[in-house]
């Protein structure tokens, strides 16, 4: 059992001898630290005093760790957050982060509204988590508690703003077994005086579906200050001058993600928005964020992890988002859960609650080049296989070695389409205009160019360098212009593949995203192959298992990625037919409707005679276990009457 306890007398000898050990393991062990201060043979005397609190982290009974606060000289409501330490054997538990909760509780019972810190250099890891939690670095004060640290931070505390009261401590994640003093973050009680920007990444701007939900919000929350930039609508100009959406992002409290869902993502020009804005050398450390989006449920959860991902990197702070139907706002329920939701945001900001981070400090990625493909080049059968990706023209690169590899040991002519060469217009405007007969309202030619020279080949391969959580802009924008094909899974049967240049390992999200595409297209996915550990041997394997599938016309039945994802198609689909007709002449032509449960009547009506002999006693006792018996006796049947194939096998 682990549990808090004030410190004690007996507990001195423990907790010195792990904050010694720690700072010795970083090379701290020396004067100006807490190493050699005078009370850290008995801190509990040290506490034992008005304005200073210690308490011992417990397991078993045994002493494991520590963190106590105490006053900060000459700065009243303001205290430090002391000696929080880990024993090596209660580390990489998310423990040092529940001492920090529940010592925040124990200060804002003390009357602190602040709370100060100092570090050193040598922490560095330490150092980075609490800049990206939000705490930020100030000038050295002319008083230190201890002379040797050189790093001094504090979070932005807007006490200045009107309307803003501190209404309590929330100290952020710290790494186990170093020093951290943080400091704590005013919020804005029942969210008065709070300013809301709302990215809209819609591009039909004022006419978003989304847009309404935060509209209808705002009616209900009229003490909060909302201010929209149609950042899908207008991304060109924020390419060109990013400056206006600077100052609205410096000055929020909470950045509000709203848009639709469009292809497992955000729409590309909400992706390019936000690769703009971890490019603006903006400092985000500390602001909140959360998310609402509108959709038929399609790969929502794929959306919203990829934002949450990026909100990490970018320092913020954030709360689970809302994924709405498109229609609910319609519906009491549906406004009452957008009500709920933004109270809910309301309240975990106020009390400086926020999603703990899911991603490590980031990690130094270092590619394996594989070497070029030597021995006899194999002999080109019929087929083609294209090769889409987006790099630089020219650049010797791990990416690009890797489609050399690629191309020279599959025994299949290739061709290479190169997103970064082509003259997009702009991203999909979601404007249905395709939905008739498939033709786009850009007149660039994308749609032409697509079916003649990438879905008319027999498999597709992607390589792509892994950017910001994604594929990269540009392929998000190439995924949202091919609704020019609607709903309708036009590669359906065709293999593909990947080429990964990047820590594709420590991508959980990415590696979901596609397998989910080729689940949901039909298509077989004959590999993915990196350049983390092994890549000529992936890239080797994916050609073979490539060419396989292709030779032998090779499919997999769908798992839940495919079936629950088309299903959402074939019920949305069945309902508009009168306006993607298109759509629902595919999906009829393939049998999506085949499978709805209500055209099962047999089915159904065997069901309803089972459950009536099941409510027999007299019955249920004659059968005995003879049910699952009756169950296996049709798979009995197709194995007594498969025969075994004649002839050599392959």
């Amino acid at each position: 059992m682990t549990e808090f306890r004030p410190i004690l007398p007996e507990h001195d000898a423990a907790m010195a001898r792990i904050v010694r050990s720690a700072l010795k393991a970083h090379h701290l062990d020396i004067p100006g630290t807490a190493f050699f201060d005078a009370s850290l043979d008995q801190l509990s005397a040290y506490y034992d005093r008005p304005g200073r609190c210690y308490h011992v982290l417990l397991q078993d009974g045994v002493v494991v760790g520590g963190i106590g606060v105490a006053e900060f000289p000459g700065f009243p409501g303001c205290c430090e957050l002391q000696k929080l330490y880990l024993d090596r054997s209660a580390r990489g538990r998310g423990l040092g982060y529940e001492m920090i909760r529940h010592i925040e509780a124990q200060a804002k019972a003390m009357g602190y509204r602040r709370i100060y810190l100092e570090t050193h250099t040598n922490l560095e890891a330490a150092m980075h988590e609490y800049e990206r939690s939000g705490y930020r670095r100030i000038e050295r004060p002319a008083s230190v508690v201890h002379s040797t640290m050189d790093r001094f931070c504090d979070l932005a505390v807007r006490s200045d703003r009107a309307g803003y009261k501190l209404t309590g401590l929330r100290v952020h994640r710290c790494a186990a077994g170093r020093e951290a003093q943080v400091m704590a973050q005013g919020r804005a009680e029942g969210g008065q005086g709070m300013n809301v920007l709302v990215l809209n990444g819609s591009p039909a701007g004022e006419d978003s579906v989304t847009l309404f939900t935060v509209k209808y919000i705002e009616k209900k929350f009229p003490q909060v200050s909302f201010e929209t930039l149609h950042v899908g609508q207008r991304i060109r100009h924020y390419e060109k001058d990013f400056s206006e959406a600077a100052e609205k992002l410096r000055a929020a409290d909470l950045i509000l993600f709203a848009y639709p869902v469009y292809t497992f993502l955000v729409p590309a020009q909400l992706h390019r928005f936000v690769e703009l804005m971890k490019g603006s050398g903006i400092d985000f450390a500390g602001k909140y964020a959360t998310q609402i989006t509108t959709s038929k449920h399609f790969y929502d959860v794929t959306a919203h992890r990829f934002l949450e991902d990026n909100f990490e990197d970018m320092g913020l702070r954030y709360v689970r988002g809302l994924s709405a139907d498109m229609e609910d706002l319609l519906t009491k329920r549906g406004q009452g859960e957008a009500e709920a939701f933004f109270r809910f945001v309301l309240w975990q900001m106020e009390r400086g609650f926020a999603q703990p981070p899911r991603q490590g400090a980031p990690e130094p990625f270092a590619p394996i080049v594989p070497e070029k493909a030597e021995g006899p080049v194999p002999e080109k059968k019929p087929g083609t296989v294209v090769i889409v990706t987006d790099r630089e023209e020219g650049a010797e690169d791990a990416l690009g070695a890797m489609i050399d590899r690629f191309t020279a040991r599959l025994p299949y002519e290739t061709r290479v389409v190169n997103l970064r060469t082509f003259p997009f217009a702009g991203g999909c405007l979601g404007c249905f205009h395709c939905a008739a007969d498939g033709t786009c309202v850009y007149r660039d030619g994308f749609d032409t160019y697509l079916r003649e020279h990438i879905q008319s080949t027999d498999a597709i391969v992607y390589a792509y360098s892994i950017q910001d959580h994604s594929m990269g802009y540009r392929f998000k924008l190439y995924d949202d212009r091919q609704f020019c094909n609607g709903h309708r899974t036009v590669t359906m049967g065709k293999p593909e593949g990947y080429l990964v240049d990047g820590a594709l390992s420590r991508e959980p999200n990415l590696q979901m995203l596609m397998e989910a595409r080729a689940q949901v297209g039909g298509n077989y996915l004959a590999g993915i192959a990196t350049d983390e550990a092994d890549p000529e041997r992936e890239i080797d394997q994916l050609c073979e298992t490539l060419a396989y599938a292709m030779e032998h016309d090779y499919q997999q039945p769908k798992n839940f990625y495919g079936v629950g994802g088309l299903k959402i198609f074939r019920d949305l689909i069945y309902q508009m037919q009168g306006l993607m007709r298109a759509d629902h002449r595919f999906y009829k032509a393939h049998g999506f409707y085949d499978d709805f449960p209500q055209k099962r009547r047999g089915r159904i009506a065997a069901m309803y005679l089972v459950g009536a002999m099941m409510k027999n006693k007299k019955l249920q006792k004659k059968m005995g276990g003879k049910m699952t018996e009756g169950m296996a006796m049709p798979y009995k049947k197709v194995i007594e009457q498969a025969e075994a194939p004649s002839g050599k096998q392959e």
